[in-house]
């Protein structure tokens, strides 16, 4: 997640009840680094907007230190991490290598086209 995949994530948590978002997917989420958290101007909270939230990360990445687990994020409904994914770029952190996962591909896609 980038700068602006944080950005995102605020603004979500900030955007009117009537936006419904099916699946928050997050992949390579900066979001376990202390100087990230300590960056938002509220702790991070499940999008009142969102049904739940999958966040895919690979160990190897240079940006992903922690998983947003409930070790690090103790919020409810907790969010559904997957951890083991073999990201095949330079850094581990390129967006080809997640959306190459067929995990995260098949995430994205029952988010975009189950119609509950």
């Amino acid at each position: 997640m980038t700068q602006r995949g944080v950005f995102v994530q605020a603004l979500l948590s900030k955007t009117a009840s009537d936006i419904r978002v099916k699946r928050y997917v997050t992949v390579g989420s900066p979001l376990g680094l202390k100087a990230i958290k300590r960056q938002l101007d509220t702790p991070l909270a499940m999008p009142p907007c969102a049904k739940g939230w999958y966040n895919a990360m690979d160990e190897r990445d240079v940006v992903v230190l922690h998983p947003l687990d409930s070790k690090n994020f103790p919020i409810q409904p907790p969010i559904e991490n997957k951890t083991n994914v073999n990201n095949h770029t330079d850094n581990r952190h390129g967006i080809v290598g997640y959306l190459d996962d067929p995990d995260v591909a098949r995430s994205i896609y029952t988010a975009l086209v189950d119609p509950r």
